[in-house]
């Protein structure tokens, strides 16, 4: 299996390269382990070619040193053992977006290796029954090098999860106080021009908990797009977000406080109009982070439509469709 490796800029004045290894058009930023793991595949693969009778063995131990490794790696990682052995002080979204890119490196390059292998095993003239069951034999080893990569393909997907719950966590700590802790009295932009309002860029009397939580989804996914693609990064966040949308609906079916003052029933003041006004805060902030633009879009309008069908109709809860109405004319949802 070839696979290029590219190294950081040097300070001998070279000319500085990649960092990542390519592999039939992807590529990958992985970890040394994973480099010694490669250069002791190549080496299998050198004792095949030079060993023959020795393959079968020679494929064995490969298949059991991969499936350990991916054991190892995924206690390490996932499991948090790296924290409890002191490797680590803590496992941080770049040590699980870095693991995931291990696993799907080898996902993509152990099909290459079956299929590299499965040809030099091939003989056009197969001398006896002998080498015929012995080939088949050496057939069926190699089939597992498909099974490995799926183990490997899962522990990715595995990883992935794990970074859709960070962001879940986040969103619900910041939630605490976003659904009961009321919002602050805020600007009157209704009583003035409100699309001018909203048009601009300056306050809707957002709750103060959704800087925290803009701020921790902006780190995440800087976090994420150094270590990942952005069809992975986008696929993080698509989970997460969906995971969030189903905890907001399960609060709205809750009582959430609407004390007045600050809530009242007029346009913009109640809780729903508060909250529309959240949502269009965040998709101030958040549109920036053009990778999740499609996640971010599903998210919003998720948002909109639980609130819309669970909020009760009290006066004081119940949102005004004009308010939506005027936030979609301006572009804010």
């Amino acid at each position: 299996v070839e696979v290029q490796q590219n190294e950081e800029g040097r300070d001998d004045g070279a000319a500085p390269v990649e960092r990542y290894l390519h592999v039939e058009g992807s590529h990958y930023l992985v970890v040394p382990a994973v480099l010694t793991l490669l250069q002791l595949l190549a080496e299998y693969i050198n004792l095949c070619r030079d060993f023959s009778d020795m393959t079968p063995e020679v494929v064995q131990r490969m298949c059991q040193l991969l499936r350990l490794f991916n054991q190892k790696a995924h206690n390490l990682v996932l499991n948090g053992q790296a924290v409890q052995h002191k490797v680590l002080p803590n496992i941080k979204a770049a040590n699980l977006a870095l693991s995931s890119q291990c696993c799907g490196l080898m996902a993509q390059v152990l099909p290459l290796l079956q299929t590299r292998l499965n040809a030099a095993g091939e003989s056009p003239h197969v001398q006896n029954a002998q080498a015929a069951a012995k080939g088949d034999f050496v057939a069926a080893l190699l089939n597992d090098l498909s099974k490995i990569a799926s183990e490997f393909a899962e522990h990715r997907t595995a990883l992935f999860g794990k970074l859709s719950d960070l962001l879940r966590v986040h969103y619900e700590k910041h939630s605490q106080r976003w659904l009961k802790v009321p919002h602050s009295e805020g600007p009157d932009i209704w009583k003035g021009d409100a699309m001018a309002a909203l048009r601009s860029e300056s306050s809707l009397g957002e709750h103060e908990s959704l800087e925290g939580l803009v701020k921790d989804i902006t780190a995440m996914y800087r976090v994420l797009l150094r270590h990942l693609n952005y069809d992975s990064v986008r696929k993080i966040f698509a989970r997460a977000f969906e995971e969030i949308a189903s905890s907001f609906q399960q609060r709205l079916e809750q009582d959430i406080p609407a004390p007045s003052p600050p809530y009242s029933d007029s346009l913009g003041r109640s809780l729903g109009d508060r909250l529309l006004l959240d949502f269009a805060f965040l998709y101030r902030e958040l549109e920036k982070l053009t990778g999740i633009t499609t996640p971010l879009q599903r998210l919003l309008c998720d948002l909109v439509q639980h609130l819309q069908t669970k909020l009760p109709e009290d006066p004081l809860k119940k949102t005004h469709p004009v308010v939506l109405e005027a936030l979609q004319r301006a572009g804010r949802l």
